[in-house]
């Protein structure tokens, strides 16, 4: 352990490899780490999708992009010359210390050794096992043996270690004005009411294990459309285009779909000025989380750290398919999905929501045409 009074870093490497929804319940660690050392340049080691969002997140400085060969979600290309270029290329910038951010399923050792090779002095992690000096400073971890704790609280128990603390722990996320515009374009285009209510269906995730029944979101979208009158706009990874347009397909009359159409700029402002996301447990619903727009997280039991952080949400449980059979739908049923989303919109939060963000559409409009 390390006293807070000790530690005067100027150059800290932070370093989270997996995803944008991983990034964003991380940064209530990166305020700790800036406040308590204000001074200091913040740089992410991150992967091509968790730096997308990088840019948004103003604790961060500056980011180094890295597809890790031992995380799950890394596209790799190349052979092991990457990583020796990557270590040349850290070392270059001499960092005091580096901090590796893991969940408790990944191994952190293989950033930990990255980050020896570069010479950089103090090594934070988490570990499972004896580490003797390749981390300087580190935390048992006692996931999941004996607990299981939500990943924004493990990442503060982490910096804790070092002395830093903050008292604001929401998520930390900017939203890119200069979004909105081509946000604004995008719907009038697609033929959507921007004067008329409408909720967000994002109908993909990075697992297949997380996704809920695509019958399912039809038929919420339907319920939606037809006993409430709200617009239905579809959203999701531009890889599942063709998945997401036969769900479109079967609301008809008064969904949109913006998969393919936006980018994560737009992303970012549509759920902002959206009175409702519902969505697998995917990175929307931590942007939806660091923006404040409730969520109705359809979650699948794999990772029960991840649910959606100080947000007004619902989490609904599903088991995951088991060889190829969809047991989703049967598990929440869209009728359960529909009125649990009519409760959320019918409070007073989210009446001042719908008209707190129908007037910023209207400030753009007026502001760009």
């Amino acid at each position: 352990m390390v006293n807070k009074g000790k530690n005067n870093f100027k150059n800290i490497l932070a370093i989270r490899l997996d995803n944008m929804g991983d990034l964003l319940m991380t940064t209530p660690a990166l305020r700790a780490i800036k406040e308590s050392c204000p001074s200091a340049k913040l740089t992410l080691l991150g992967s091509t999708g968790g730096s997308k969002i990088a840019k948004f997140i103003p604790e961060i400085d500056d980011t180094i992009t890295f597809e890790a060969p031992w995380v799950k979600s890394a596209n790799i290309h190349s052979d092991s010359g990457e990583t020796f270029k990557l270590i040349k290329l850290i070392e270059s910038r001499r960092f005091d210390a580096a901090i590796v951010f893991t969940v408790y399923s990944q191994n952190p050792m293989p950033a930990v050794m990255i980050a020896f090779l570069a010479n950089i002095h103090r090594r934070i992690a988490y570990s499972h096992e004896k580490c003797y000096q390749l981390i300087t400073d580190y935390k048992d971890d006692l996931e999941p043996q004996e607990f299981v704790i939500h990943e924004v609280q493990r990442q503060l128990n982490l910096v804790k270690i070092l002395g830093f603390e903050t008292k604001q722990t929401k998520l930390s996320l900017n939203v890119p004005l200069s979004g909105r515009r081509k946000l604004v374009d995008v719907l009038l285009k697609l033929g959507v009411n921007l004067q008329k209510p409408w909720v967000i269906i994002h109908t993909t995730a990075t697992s297949k294990k997380r996704i809920y029944s695509p019958k399912g979101f039809a038929e919420i979208g339907k319920m939606f459309s037809q006993k409430l009158s709200y617009q239905v706009l579809f959203t999701g990874i531009k890889g599942e285009i063709e998945y997401i347009s036969k769900i479109y397909q079967q609301v008809g009359k008064g969904s949109f779909l913006l998969a393919g159409k936006i980018d994560l700029p737009e992303l970012i402002n549509l759920i902002y000025l959206s009175p409702l996301l519902i969505s697998n447990n995917s990175g929307p619903v931590h942007i939806a989380s660091s923006l404040g727009t409730p969520v109705i997280d359809l979650y699948s039991r794999t990772n029960p750290q991840h649910i959606p952080w100080q947000v007004k949400n619902k989490v609904l449980y599903f088991d995951p398919p088991i060889d190829g059979k969809d047991f989703s739908l049967n598990q929440v049923p869209p009728e359960t999905v529909f009125k649990t989303s009519l409760e959320m919109l019918s409070t007073s939060q989210s009446d001042r929501l719908i008209k707190n963000r129908t007037c910023d559409i209207d400030l753009t409009m007026t502001n760009s045409f």
